[in-house]
This record gives structure tokens, C-alpha cells and sequence, in this order.
């Protein structure tokens, strides 16, 4: 049968519970630059838009931005990807805390 160490479940829970809190610092530092985001989205329409550089291609994090619609998404699509990557961490954490949780029950029952 397999042993289970009765000291394992506290180390993932505690895995478990850092891993949250880092995945919930991640989406709230995404979520406190919003505004942050709006007005260099602001900005770089200005750039853009601007007569003399209508000829010139502008890329912006990886995106060709020709008009306020090209900086919006470039911006987006960076925002998405931090909310994606807390997501996953995010998951990760509670995949600790299961485990503990289940260990502590496994321990119990044998």
C-alpha cells in the first residue's frame, strides 16, 4: 500500500497558499494598470494617427498598428496574456491545496 508521509500535507498547502497569493498579486498588478494602459493606449493613437508618419509601420509589442483599433488590440493582447499567465498560477496554487487536502484524508483514513 502506499505510505503517505503525515508531514506532506502542511508543505503543499503552504506551496499551495504562496502560489495563490503570487497568481493574486499577478491579476491585481494587471488590474491596478489599467488606467496606466488607457492613456499610453492614448498616446501611441496620437503617434499613429499622425500625419506625417501615416507611410511609416509602427509595432508595437510584436503588433503592426496602423490606426487607435491596431493600438488598442496590441495593448489588449498583452493584458490577456498577464491574465492568462495569473490564470495558470492561479490553478496551479489550488492543485497544491487540493493535494494537501487530499493527503490529510488519505492520512486519516489509513
Amino acid at each position: 500500500m502506499l505510505e503517505i508521509d503525515s508531514a506532506l500535507a502542511p508543505w503543499l498547502g503552504l506551496t499551495g497558499d504562496i502560489i495563490t497569493v503570487m497568481a493574486g498579486v499577478l491579476l491585481a498588478f494587471d488590474a491596478i494598470h489599467e488606467a496606466a494602459q488607457r492613456t499610453e493606449v492614448q498616446k501611441m493613437t496620437k503617434v499613429v494617427e499622425a500625419r506625417e508618419l501615416q507611410k511609416i509601420r509602427m509595432k508595437i509589442k510584436g503588433i503592426v498598428a496602423k490606426d487607435h483599433d491596431g493600438v488598442e488590440y496590441a495593448y489588449v493582447r498583452r493584458s490577456s496574456g498577464r491574465a492568462l499567465l495569473g490564470t495558470i498560477v492561479l490553478c496551479v496554487g489550488f492543485g497544491f491545496l487540493l493535494a494537501g487536502r487530499i493527503v490529510e484524508i488519505v492520512k486519516k483514513q489509513i
